[in-house]
């Protein structure tokens, strides 16, 4: 076991590889971010993965209470703020961070070291209503995550929200996910303890998430989520109505402009599409997180091709083969789409391409029970959380009413292949039932969804061909060029697949 615990992502470990086996993935990438690419990060530490099994062995904290102290004091310095002062105090996240990505599954706590005393300090620096806002939420959020009221020490504070965050790696929601997944139980978690940027700060202030690439379709365009005024969870839990990312370009060119400088920067690095959490606090880009991003099957498709056109990446036609899954291929050559959505009983945003039938339940149990008697399910929710994650894999597609690309349900619908329309927001649930202006859809009822156009229908609606696509055509003619077989087969890309990866290890 490591002696050293904390380490701060501007002067990360240069002896473990890869880094986020041991800072996790959100660790590795502050990491990245700071000490490599000179990125603007909220300066931050991460509490390392053998910091967790040392927490599970010794079923507390108090080996790392004096790191911790001395870890506090580093971003005290950095910031020139103190953790529990009556003036610049020092309010953090913690966060979790496993090795694989597992989006939202594990728990986070955000505005720790508020109690009455720093709140009236945040008062007098950001005023009342952003520090009332900021101190709500912080107990709210801790209440729901930790269990109890937060003390009003924030050593205290800390030390519980640690606790809270190694202890989800246990949750039920992420044990779903890991074998779902199929994601070890034996991992761990790392946490991250990151100084707080507010994107409800005055002036102008805000938070986004953005893909270097489209998700769903692969486009080589920036896109996500924007929301003013706001602060993470809002745009990802899918509970307020966000902008596109491109409404920043009109709110703030030069915001803009450096935020596409840092996604190509990004992309470069990690030579893949990335998703990318940042805030705006009063004019001031930070970012938060960078990830390869999850994607849809299509969308994995064309990005792979389009890598191993595309100069800026060191990738070549086989690295394309082997970054597409067979499964990816027969999903594409089989999609089928509806294409304008014609006759639809009304429409929302195209999260997760693909087409989906089946009957509307409105709870994530629900839908378990009607799966396991063998129907077909749609899930139907205003937003989805981590808790519906065994109701969404019960499902053949996910409906929500709330949302945007970047929400839980559409990140999760894309990794697993599932059709998503989301922000449906002429959609209203009521008690068994939702309602579109005149009409009236009960719980059983049978619906269909157009996860490529965002369309919802009435009853079973069977899509049409899609037409060929180009990309996943040009993968077909690269594979056939290694097997010397029929340009159009899926059976030849499992064998250039199979071939690649034998050169490969006899390399």
């Amino acid at each position: 076991m490591h002696g050293k615990h904390i380490w701060f992502a501007d002067a990360p470990p240069a002896h473990e590889e890869p880094l986020s086996a041991f800072l996790g993935g959100k660790g590795a990438s502050l990491a990245v971010m700071s000490a490599k690419l000179g990125l603007p990060v909220p300066p931050s530490f991460m509490i390392s993965v053998p910091a967790f099994h040392a927490w599970r062995e010794q079923g507390g904290l108090t080996f790392l209470r004096d790191e911790l102290r001395a870890s506090i004091a580093g971003l005290e310095e950095r910031l020139d703020r103190k953790f529990g002062g009556c003036s610049r105090p020092l309010i953090v996240s913690v966060r979790s961070g496993a090795p694989v990505s597992m989006p939202g599954m594990m728990d986070t706590v955000l505005n720790l070291g508020l109690n009455d005393q720093t709140h009236e300090a945040l008062t007098a620096e950001l005023g009342s209503e952003i520090a009332q806002n900021a101190y709500e939420r912080f107990r709210s959020m801790f209440q729901k995550i930790v269990g109890h009221p937060p003390d009003q020490d924030p050593w205290a504070q800390l030390e519980a929200a640690i606790i809270a965050v190694f202890s989800s790696w246990d949750s039920p929601r992420a044990k779903t996910y890991r074998a779902r997944a199929s994601i070890s139980d034996a991992l761990g978690t790392a946490a991250t303890v990151q100084a707080m940027v507010f994107g409800t700060a005055p002036g102008f202030s805000g938070t986004g998430v953005a893909f270097t690439r489209d998700p769903s379709t692969g486009d080589p365009a920036p896109t996500g989520d924007w929301l003013a005024n706001a602060q993470g969870e809002d745009v990802v839990g899918g509970t307020r109505a966000t902008q596109p990312l491109a409404a920043l370009q009109q709110q703030a060119p030069e915001i803009w402009r450096d935020l596409m400088e840092m996604l190509d920067a990004l992309e470069r690095h990690y030579q893949d599409l990335c998703d990318v959490e940042f805030t705006v606090e009063s004019g001031r880009l930070w970012l938060l997180q960078a990830r390869p991003g999850k994607r849809s099957a299509r969308a994995a498709v064309r990005i792979a091709v389009d890598r191993a056109r595309e100069p800026k990446f060191t990738f070549d036609r086989k690295d394309a083969i082997l970054a597409v899954q067979e499964k990816d291929v027969a999903e594409v050559l089989g999609s089928k789409s509806m294409f304008d959505g014609a006759g639809s009983l009304t429409t929302g945003l195209p999260a997760s391409p693909g087409i989906a039938s089946g009957r509307a339940y409105f709870t994530a149990d629900d839908a378990v029970d009607a799966a396991e008697r063998g129907e077909k399910v749609i899930l139907v929710r205003q937003e989805t959380s981590p808790e519906d994650i065994h109701g969404m894999d019960a499902a053949e597609g996910i409906l929500t009413t709330t949302g945007g690309m970047v929400s839980h349900a559409a990140i999760v619908a894309r990794e697993w292949g599932k059709p998503a329309v989301v922000g449906a927001s002429k959609i209203k649930i009521g008690d068994n039932v939702f309602t579109v202006e005149t009409h009236k859809i009960g719980r059983g009822a049978e619906i269909t969804i157009d996860g490529g156009t965002g369309a919802v229908f009435l009853g079973i609606v069977k899509g049409e061909d899609r037409e060929a696509d180009p990309a996943v055509a040009m993968l077909l003619n690269w594979a056939a060029e290694i097997t010397g077989g029929p340009n159009s087969s899926l059976e030849e890309f499992a064998k250039a697949r199979a071939i690649v990866l034998a050169d490969q290890a006899s390399a």
